[in-house]
């Protein structure tokens, strides 16, 4: 494969942090990948879902029923 670059070293910084980063994959902690996971973006239905779950824990019970219809459908 040709190497693409640059130029100065400095500049291709983002390509040897992405093949470090590949690299390490297989040794990924645990921590680590749930760290990720949280990175990612999330979906309307999921934000939804989590805004359900935070109002049936502060004590909503309306959002016991919200919650089980959402399951449903």
């Amino acid at each position: 494969m040709p190497a693409f670059g640059e130029g100065k070293p400095e500049e291709d910084l983002d390509s040897v942090e992405l093949v470090h980063f590949i690299r390490h994959l297989p040794n990924l902690k645990a921590a680590e990948l749930e760290q990720m996971i949280a990175l990612n973006p999330k979906t309307k239905h999921q934000l939804d879902e989590e805004a359900i779950r935070a109002r049936f824990l502060h004590g909503d019970d309306s959002a016991a029923s919200e919650m089980a219809l959402r399951h449903y459908h």
